[in-house]
């Protein structure tokens, strides 16, 4: 297990460092989410995502990861690590609508781990910034293992 962390960790730092410009901008962010870990079918908890926007011309794309961790409150926990990868849709301010594909794994501490314990999905959402420097995304995504979820996060970006 330590090693997957530490490969997760590696790769994203590798991905931030391969595109770094001074004009590119990091972005964190942390919020609410309402996901399906759990046998009841709904789990609260919270969602924390980091985003790189890489300097590509053409196309606003970013990368990063997001770390989720939620619970029913009786007794079903989820801790989530996830690689993202995100497409605008919209301009190349890097706002707007967005599509993204997530791959990581998920672990249930105390609680029944899933067959697999990877986690894969899509994400659209709809990052709104409030000026320069802060945001505002509500999103939904469909995925294993968490069926669905909806949330919404608020975050600052940094240059």
């Amino acid at each position: 297990m330590k090693k997957m962390v530490l490969t997760f960790v590696l790769f994203i730092a590798l991905c931030v460092c391969a595109f770094a410009q001074k004009e590119n901008k990091t972005a964190a962010g942390f919020g609410m989410e309402w996901n399906g870990n759990s046998p009841d079918f709904i789990a609260a908890g919270f969602a924390f995502n980091f985003d790189y926007n890489l300097p590509v011309s053409a196309v606003p794309l970013a990368v990063g990861f997001a770390l989720t961790s939620s619970s029913n409150y009786r007794g079903t926990r989820a801790v989530e690590f996830a690689s993202l990868f995100r497409w605008y849709f919209e301009g190349k301010a890097h706002n707007g609508l967005f599509l993204q594909a997530e791959a990581g794994f998920s672990l249930f501490p105390g609680g029944k781990n899933p067959p697999l314990p990877v986690l894969a999905g899509l994400r659209i959402g709809y990052r709104k910034s409030a000026d320069k420097s802060f945001y505002v995304e509500p999103y939904a995504a469909l995925g294993y293992s968490y069926l669905l979820r909806g949330g919404l996060i608020v975050g600052k970006r940094f240059k």
